[in-house]
This record gives structure tokens, sequence and C-alpha cells, in this order.
């Protein structure tokens, strides 16, 4: 089944989904359900007019999962899973929005893992469009809310579907006409079908059977499935698993990291210590991950404190000391208490960040 052109000789077909009409009084068939993109409801650039929502988070699904995300302040990284023509999508500069360049590096370095790991192509958003069409922004999405509002490290990754499983890649379909995507591209997909009938069969392709609908009379039930056109060929799914699954524990493992380094205690006085160390991050983020995590609504210090006991009193500095950020690779601030105890009394640290982790570390005052 393809479109009509002008001057086309019968017989010609309408086509709609199979099933009853609700209400039917005879007249052309419409669909009667809207549906809705998802990824064009969150509250980053979006766009009334793209969306069918009347506000960013308005249905029930995005609201739990907004209320999710912007509550659960250790999540530091995200990949969103979708459907269409395969590529690795990063975050990139909204209107009134512009994206520093270090942040563009690390964006640009964990995806081109990503995109040596899966073997599917790294773009930019603005990018992933037909090719004569003029640079796309898609408001409201996933990876722009990660980016700017989380202040995450975020992708959107288009697996692939009955397209590219045909054999059409992403920049082959996006150069392509209407009409060939139609006429030529469908017939790609049911060539694929053709050749696998005997191992899935009605799974791509159903064949085309008469049926008397109880309202529409005489018609025809059948052709190419959803599962041919819009999702990945099963069997392909395992293997596309197995490589995105490893580039999800890549970018996991880049996750913040504290540590205290270097602790050691000295006496100055009768019963009377200097504590003096380190905190550091050792993970390949820093504990705000992109720039815009410092002005993140989840946004928290890194804390560290000396834990309180009955034979320890600190008598200079606050317990515990904040510091805005630790960056990435190694980056610390330097830590001093001056704590009056007996000797030998061990005093506990305690180094906390939701994005960073939590670690202790004990000095026995000599």
């Amino acid at each position: 089944m393809v479109p009509r052109r002008p001057g086309d000789e019968g017989p010609f077909y309408r086509q709609c989904i199979e099933g009853l009409v609700h209400e039917y009084n005879g007249g052309p068939l419409r669909r009667s359900v809207n549906s809705y993109d998802y990824n064009r409801n969150y509250p980053a650039g979006w766009d009334r007019n793209t969306d069918q929502a009347a506000y960013p988070f308005e249905h029930p699904e995005m609201r739990a999962l907004g209320e999710f995300l912007l509550t659960t302040p250790n999540i530091f990284a995200g990949i969103d899973f979708h459907g269409g023509p395969p590529a690795i999508l990063h975050p990139a500069d909204m209107e009134g929005e512009e994206m520093k360049e270090s942040d563009l590096g690390i964006v640009l370095e964990i995806g081109r893992i990503g995109e040596r790991i899966t073997g599917i192509k790294l773009m930019s958003s603005p990018d992933y469009r037909d090719s004569w069409r003029g640079p796309s922004p898609r408001p409201g999405n996933s990876k722009d809310f990660g980016h700017y509002v989380l202040g995450a490290s975020w992708y959107v990754i288009e697996l692939g579907w009955g397209y590219s499983t045909a054999g059409i890649g992403t920049e082959e379909y996006y150069d392509a006409t209407q009409e060939m995507r139609e006429r030529e591209f469908r017939r790609e997909i049911m060539r694929f079908a053709d050749d696998h009938a005997e191992s899935d069969s009605r799974v791509l392709f159903v064949p085309w059977e008469d049926y008397d609908h109880p309202q529409l009379g005489a018609v025809q039930i059948g052709g190419l499935t959803r599962a041919a056109t819009s999702h990945i060929y099963p069997p392909e799914m395992g293997k596309i698993a197995e490589k995105t699954t490893s580039f999800l524990l890549e970018h996991a493992a880049w996750h913040p990291q504290l540590l205290l380094d270097d602790l050691e205690a000295t006496a100055v006085g009768s019963d009377l210590y200097r504590v003096r160390g380190r905190i550091a991050n050792i993970g390949r983020l820093a504990t705000n991950v992109m720039s815009t995590g410092l002005e993140a609504r989840t946004h928290q210090p890194v804390r560290v404190s000396v834990e309180q006991s009955g034979e320890i009193e600190i008598i200079s500095r606050q317990r515990t000391m904040e510091f805005d950020s630790l960056g990435a690779n190694g980056a610390f601030r330097p830590l001093e208490w001056f704590i009056a105890a007996p000797a030998g009394t061990s005093v506990e640290i305690m180094a906390t960040h939701p994005r960073g982790g939590l670690c202790r570390e004990t000095v026995t005052l000599p």
C-alpha cells in the first residue's frame, strides 16, 4: 500500500486502524485519540506549539517522572531510549541558553565513547533532521532538561527502527524525499519481511484477508505491521541491548566520588589537637557534573563533618564544613579543625554528597 499519485489508476483504498469505530455515523473516518510525544513535555525550552499538553509535566506519567527527577538529588546522568533513525543525540544550545565550552567538551567526550561502543553516530539534535530543512530544535526534550535544569550528563539514544533494519541509514533516510520514503523505502522493508517470512510469520507482514466489518462492510485486513516500520527487528535487539548497556555502564563509571585523604592529627597543647586533611573528588565528573548543576534545584554542597561524641569538643571552626562543589579528577579542598579531647581518642570524619557518595575515615589523636 503506497500513497496514490495524480493520474494513478485504481483500485484505491482508504486506510484506517483495525477495530470498531466509536459512535460511527457513516461519515469520513478520522482518528479519535490524540497521540502525545512525551519527549516534548519537559520544562526546558518547552513550546506549546509543539506539544499537545497545556503545560510541561501535565500528563500523570510525566508528572511522576518530573517529581522523581527533581526530588532525587543523587541523579547525575541519564539516557533516554527511543526508536527512530539511529543516533546518539547530545544536548545543544537552546534559545536563550548557550552551552559552555567546558560542558560541551565533556558532552562530546562521553558521547564519542558511546559512539565507539555502540556503533551509533553521535549527533546534535538540531542536525537530526531532513537535510533540506534548517536546524531543527526539539523543545521540551529530556536531554536539554537533564543538562539545563538538572545539570546532569544526559543523552537520547535513537536505537533504530524498521528502516534501519532494512539497511536504510540515518543520513540516507533524512536525505530522501517523502515519496522516496513512502514508496522505495517501504519496498525495502517489504523485501526484508519477505526474506524473513518463514522464521517470522506475521511479525513483520500480515497477508491481506477479506473481512466483513460490522460497521464498514467489506474490508481487507493486513499489510506491514507497526513492528516492521516503527520498531527494531526483534532478533537484533539483543545485540543492540548489549552494546548500549556497555555504554550505560561506562557512562555511570564517570560518577563523582569523594575521598578523604592525608588526614592527620597534631598535638598543639595539652589535650588540644589540630586535625588536617583534604576532601577530594576522584571521579571523572565534578560533583555539580555540568556548570548548569551549580544553579540546579537539586544542587547540594559537599559536606565534611567531625562526628561529635561526648569526649570531643571542637573549639574552632564549625563542625561541618561545606564546599559548593568539587571539580573532577582529584580536585580537592583543605580541611582543618582544632579539637579538644583526651589523647588516644578516635575522631571520625565523614564526607557526603548526593552525587559523590559518602566516605568515612578515623583519626586517632596521638
